[in-house]
């Protein structure tokens, strides 16, 4: 490799001494040199950037060199071998290079310091240890040939281990959900408990005796729950065997449990596994069958030595962050055959572990091309040829090819490029075993939702793959005003600017509840549309992209096969199946009948009754350990129908309920009859439901009632007065049954939607591979959706909140704060015919989102003639800083633009006596301003920054009316009403930056008006006269306050977008506030203030002034 450094320099600008010495007087920043007149005094210094240019090539790379050192002199040029680099996972998703662990743990072991890593012990060790000792510790054990053979071992039947233990364990909890619902069957014998009666059987022949003693009914019963109970033990058995294993016996078995209570044989390797063998970058693994979790770079080579070896990129399901492993542009593969890629389709995009659309991304080197101008510098440039690439996990070969590559390609500025891919990525497999050829691919996508990799099976003249690269004209989920804005980017061929928004691979892998209800709203739709709607309905009304013609056959062929799908229209079936019972279900609600049945409260008061005794027989015993003895039960297993019917079998023989059971006995005859009388008068209305709705449980809860209701049953709980023991269980049996037929019934309407979701949910599943493909082809993965998210963040910052909008307000009100200067010159205090006044004025703007300051210093002359008319000239300047100050939120990122700049100000007007004590004024007026505007965009994966500079020419007139009424002596009204016209010519404004803008220059036109009235009062002093007002006014923007769009593009685009104007009305209320001085020897001081304030702005302005009047 070669690394060669130049020095170039920016643009040349002037500056004052004040800001050279503030900015840019370093030498090592800047080149300078100062302007002076023939005084020798410096009138400015001419100030250049001194920029350094770093570039690294391969030493074969003339092109790329001789483009790099083009005209410039003094290149520096050195040879050194590429560091390679392997990151280290640190905590969650920050790594560090290898480089940065060695240097801090020399620093450590320098030091002194404890280790507090792997890495700090072995430059501990190095620096403490003798060499032998150091040796055997840290490089022997590598070398031994029985460590390679354990840490190979270790890790072959730890990840086999890892494969039956998620096998397993999906069984076992099958198995549990099985068992579990089989023995709450309503069919279960009513003396037996599950595990509480298995297991109570010592012997053999006892569980022999207890199944002879069982009607052929239900010994069917008890024979399966047993089977299902044995495969549930025997899983969860294998669950936990296969889970210590994981955790520590196959570490223990081959010397890699690092543990305290560890043997020396167990632990013997701790500490090595995993460890970068002797340091050394580039690692010689001793196990064929690598697999790789987790978030990392690889920047170097990843050899797995000699053999048929297998690279796994693996889905990593638990934690918070997923798989995505990034092969550096410099990155090899080397002595691999088959590299195993996870993040197929298949799987649901909502899960954290899913790194958007790949499990593995490749990134591309974007300043390197060939001698036919393609992008060719990537990790398949130097890998291994022949390494076949296919799905992680492929046991059916119909799915080899169902994953994908995220190509980096973000970050390349042309619209329209070609990739070498350094190999054929189509190719065909031959297999082996079978002996059959299959064609194989490797499927890329780019990073980025504004650009397209498209495979057009095209080679180079080396008979490597190429791939065409294209950016989208537009993004079908932005509105018109956005693509617009986008387009301008695209064409000026600046979106790789915008790589680190666009790109997936820095996006969150975790997400909220709105995005998740997004996600499910859209596959809700496909789901819909695939059922109700054509093919074509579908892309047009779901697409998330605007598809090329080949891609839209693609879809609509996925669409035709899925329609055709046995699987799928067994959905559509067990649909039309599940509505047809829901209908059946509403008519049964509406039946008269039926809501006359009291269902909810006879199974209130049953589950009431029987939940009372139940507690009444638990507070007899001491513990629950003594009760479950005694009954023989298992209470985590067991409800209150069991417990009474096993206090009515046993209670005689319990000495805690011995002399309790009459009264239990009594307590239950009572609710029994109750029960009875509310049955009876029901039965003949559930006949009639039955007969009505055969499909109903109607049938089975009739059945129920009947037998509760039997004579001999009858005889049992009344004329026998509860003698017969087991007779009575069986009647408690029974209402157990009836209160779970009734609850079913209530619960269809729950039941069958659920069922309907489910069903729905169902086409989530792996074996739906076209409804994936279908997904993925049509939808934004749930990180392009934050990409999408963050680009409309930046897109509206270019439109809608431009600070480019704000100025020509800024300018209008630099020139409107002289417009109401002749109306406040108050002639009260003197009757000399010359007053010469000046002043300074703040003026504090603030609305939502902005606020400035405008800095206004001014004079003014007024002479009156002989007819009395008062003539005047007024001038000034004015300095104004304004910001944004949007806050950070939901969908916005705080951004800080500023417009600075100067203006300056001349005008006259004339003040005429029309009648007594109603004076006009007229006025006319210039302006003409100078404005720098630094304009910053950010979201929360990038800032840009761009500066502008615009100028501005304003011409206003305004006419108006004061009317001076006195009130008392001394004491006078005012009022007043005014008329202006305003125009702001804004220039062309051409940006440098980031993302620079080059918008088309605009005149603005406003018309204001301002009427109301101050109290005035004269107060009288020795040498002196003052006067104080107070005034309130409204102020109208008649016209002109809702500004039109600029028309802008980005610079060097062939397309424009617009700017909105600012939207901000003036209509406001005025308090005017205002105290002048007048000495008897002509001199004038004082002081005045506004506040004006509306909805969207408030406005205070503080002023001082002076002068003399002769």
């Amino acid at each position: 490799m070669v690394r060669l450094s130049k020095t170039d320099y920016g643009d040349e600008k002037n500056v004052s001494p004040a800001e050279f010495a503030a900015k840019y007087s370093d030498p090592k920043k800047y080149y300078s040199y100062p302007e002076e007149d023939d005084d020798g005094n410096i009138l400015y210094y001419v100030v250049r950037e001194i920029i350094k240019k770093v570039g690294e090539f391969d030493v074969n790379d003339k092109e790329g060199i001789n483009k790099f050192k083009g005209n410039s002199l003094g290149v520096q040029e050195e040879k050194f071998d590429k560091e390679v680099q392997e990151t280290v996972k640190v905590k969650k998703d920050v790594t560090k290079s290898l480089n940065d662990f060695i240097a801090t743990a020399k620093e450590r072991a320098e030091k002194g310091e404890a280790p507090r890593n792997q890495f700090d012990q072995y430059f501990y060790d190095k620096k403490h240890l003798s060499e032998e000792d150091f040796e055997n510790k840290w490089v022997k054990p590598f070398k031994n040939p029985e460590y390679i053979k354990a840490k190979e071992n270790y890790e072959r039947e730890l990840a086999e281990a890892q494969k039956r233990y998620e096998a397993a364990k999906k069984e076992f909890d099958n198995a549990a959900k099985e068992e579990n619902g089989f023995y709450d069957n309503p069919n279960r014998p009513a003396n037996f408990y599950g595990i509480a009666t298995w297991e109570g059987l010592d012997t053999e022949q006892q569980k022999k005796d207890y199944l002879n003693s069982l009607s052929d009914k239900d010994r069917k019963y008890v024979e399966t729950w047993v089977k299902l109970y044995e495969n549930r033990i025997k899983l969860e058995n294998e669950t936990t065997k296969l889970n210590s294993d994981i955790a520590s016996g196959i570490a223990k078995k081959y010397g890699f449990w690092n543990d305290p209570s560890a043997t020396p044989e167990q632990r013997k390797y701790a500490g090595l596994n995993g460890l970068i063998k002797d340091l050394e970058l580039t690692r010689s693994i001793a196990g064929k069958n690598v697999e790789f979790r987790g978030i990392g770079r690889i920047e170097g080579t990843v050899d797995l030595g000699e053999g048929k070896n297998t690279l796994k990129i693996a889905e990593q399901i638990t934690g918070q962050y997923g798989t995505n492993i990034t092969l550096g542009a410099y990155a090899k593969l080397k002595n691999i055959d088959t590299v195993e890629v996870g993040g197929s389709l298949t799987l649901d995009n909502a899960q954290a572990s899913i790194s958007g659309r790949t499990s593995l991304s490749m990134d591309i080197d974007a300043t390197k091309k060939n001698s036919e101008g393609h992008y060719y510098q990537h990790a398949l440039k130097d890998s291994d040829p022949n390494i076949r690439f296919i799905k992680y996990g492929t046991t059916n070969m119909d799915s080899r090819n169902d994953f994908m590559i995220e190509l980096l390609t973000s970050k390349i500025t042309e619209n329209e490029a070609i990739i070498d891919m350094g190999r054929k990525i189509d190719y065909t497999w031959h297999d082996m075993i079978t002996g059959k050829d299959y064609d194989m691919t490797i499927p890329f996508v780019s990073d980025s939702i504004a650009h397209q990799l498209i495979n057009n099976k095209k080679l180079s003249k080396n008979g490597t793959s190429l791939l065409e690269l294209k950016t989208r004209e537009e993004l079908r989920r932005l509105n018109a005003d956005e693509n617009a804005v986008y387009r301008s980017i695209r064409n000026a061929n600046k979106l790789g600017i915008l790589s680190p928004t666009l790109t997936t691979s820095n996006k969150k892998t975790t997400f909220n509840i709105v995005d998740e209800e997004k996600e499910a709203k859209k596959k809700k739709d496909l789901l819909t549309y695939l059922k109700t709607k054509s093919g074509e309905e579908l892309l047009n009304d779901l697409s998330q992209f605007n598809l090329s013609a080949d891609e839209k056959k693609e879809a609509l062929n996925l669409i035709k096969n899925l329609k055709e799908n046995n699987d799928f229209k067994s959905i559509i079936n067990k649909e039309k199946e599940l509505k047809n019972k829901l209908d059946e279900f509403n008519k049964i609600e509406k039946d008269a009948n039926y809501q006359k049945l009291a269902f909810k409260d006879l199974s209130d008061s049953v589950e009431n009754n029987f939940s009372k005794l139940s507690n009444n027989i638990y507070s007899s015993f001491a513990n629950k350990n003594n009760l479950e003895k005694s009954l023989n039960v298992d209470l985590d297993r067991t409800d209150s129908f069991e417990i009474i019917q096993k206090a009515i079998l046993l209670g005689d023989k319990v000495p805690e309920l011995k002399n309790k059971m009459n009264d239990i006995r009594t307590e239950l005859k009572t609710s029994l009859n109750n029960f009875e009388q509310s049955l009876r008068k029901d039965l003949e209305t559930v006949k009639a439901l039955k007969a009505k709705y055969p499909n109903s449980k109607f049938g089975e809860i009739e059945k129920t009632i009947e037998s509760i209701l039997a004579d001999n049953k009858i005889r049992t709980v009344l004329s026998r007065n509860l003698n017969n023991d087991n007779e009575l269980a069986k009647v408690i049996a029974d209402y157990k049954v009836l209160l779970s037929n009734i609850s079913m019934q209530l619960n269809t309407r729950k039941t069958i939607e659920k069922e309907l979701e489910e069903n729905d949910a169902s086409i989530e599943q792996p074996r739906y591979a076209d409804y994936h493909r279908l997904k993925s082809k049509i939808f934004y993965t749930m990180r392009e959706e934050e990409v999408l998210s963050e680009l409309k963040n930046m897109l509206n910052q270019l439109s809608d909140r431009n600070i480019y909008s704000k100025l020509n307000k800024v300018s209008k009100n630099e020139i409107s704060t002289y417009t109401t200067l002749p109306f406040e010159v108050t002639h009260a205090l003197t009757d000399k015919k010359h007053i010469g006044r000046g002043g300074f004025i703040s003026n504090r703007t603030v609305q939502d989102n902005f606020k400035g300051n405008i800095y206004t210093a001014y004079g003014l002359y007024e002479t009156t003639a002989n007819s009395g008319t008062k003539y005047g000239i007024l001038f000034g300047g004015a300095h104004t800083k304004h910001n944004e100050v949007y806050q950070r939120s939901l969908t916005t990122v705080a951004t800080e633009s500023e417009i600075k700049g100067t203006s300056a100000y001349v005008g006259g007007y004339f003040n005429k006596p029309v009648v007594n004590n109603l004076n006009w004024i007229t006025g006319i007026g210039t302006q003409y301003g100078r404005y720098k505007v630094k304009r910053e965009m950010r979201n929360n994966y990038q800032d840009l920054h761009s500066d502008g500079k615009v100028n501005t020419t304003s011409l206003n007139t305004y006419s108006g009316l004061i009317i001076n009424y006195p009130i008392q002596e001394d004491v006078f009204v005012q009022l007043k009403g005014l008329l202006a016209y305003t125009m702001v010519k804004q220039s062309k404004i051409n940006e440098s930056g980031d993302l620079p803008l080059d918008i088309n220059g605009k005149t603005y036109h406003y018309v204001d008006g301002e009427a109301g009235i101050s109290f005035n009062k004269i107060f009288y002093g020795e040498d002196l006269k003052s006067s104080i007002s107070a005034g309130a006014y409204g102020i109208l923007g008649i016209t002109g306050y809702k500004n039109g769009d600029m028309e802008a593009k980005i610079n060097g685009s062939s397309s424009s977008f617009g700017i909105k104007g600012d939207r901000v009305k003036k209509d406001a209320v005025k308090i005017h506030l205002d105290y002048n001085v007048q000495t008897d020897a002509g001199y004038t001081y004082g002081l005045e203030g506004t506040y004006i304030t509306n909805s969207k702005e408030n406005n205070v302005k503080i002023g001082i002034k002076g002068g003399y009047t002769f």
